[in-house]
């Protein structure tokens, strides 16, 4: 749960809503930004989100719930992707969408800024990092298919496992890092 402002909680009651995308591209492993994906790079409507266990059916013992995202990039958003060479599993994208509300700061071109070009907090919802898993690229769009980390605890458990979570494992972080690389 994140705090939200009453700007948000009275724009989220609307039945109209208006909303804006925005999405930080990273490798992996690093903490900086190879390219920011925004509205323009994205075709409208194609943005979804969906949380589910993973096998999409019942949550079994050894199973996780992940969030999958599903958009489609427009040429421009393939155009930045590539010129970082960053259309490729691997790479993760941070998400936020940002709501316009009566906030008298909040831009009307760019939800996610303030009229001083700082960033707009008041409409703002993270939604994570989610990592490339799946790519559909033609010449003009490219659907991309994103995880949450969640799917990496997304494995078989072979004999060895068990027998070292059984035996060998004294707390949770050795748990942790038998599924996690």
């Amino acid at each position: 749960m994140f705090p939200v402002s009453a700007y948000y909680l009275n724009a989220i009651l609307n039945s109209e809503r208006k909303w804006q995308i925005k999405g930080e591209v990273k490798l992996s492993n690093s903490s900086s930004t190879l390219v920011t994906l925004e509205n323009d790079d994205f075709i409208t409507n194609t943005f979804q989100i969906g949380r589910q266990s993973t096998n999409s059916g019942s949550f079994t013992l050894g199973g996780v719930c992940s969030t999958r995202v599903n958009l489609t990039l427009t040429y421009t958003g393939i155009a930045k992707m590539k010129n970082v060479s960053a259309l490729q599993k691997g790479y993760c994208i941070k998400l936020a969408v940002w709501l316009k509300t009566e906030d008298p700061q909040q831009s009307d071109t760019d939800y996610s800024k303030n009229l001083d070009d700082s960033e707009n907090t008041t409409g703002k919802v993270e939604l994570g990092f989610f990592h490339i898993y799946n790519i559909k690229n033609s010449d003009y769009q490219c659907d991309l298919e994103l995880y949450d980390a969640m799917l990496a605890f997304d494995r078989d458990i072979t004999n060895a496992d068990a027998i070292y979570l059984y035996q060998g494992a004294k707390c949770i972080s050795d748990w942790l890092e038998l599924f996690c690389e």
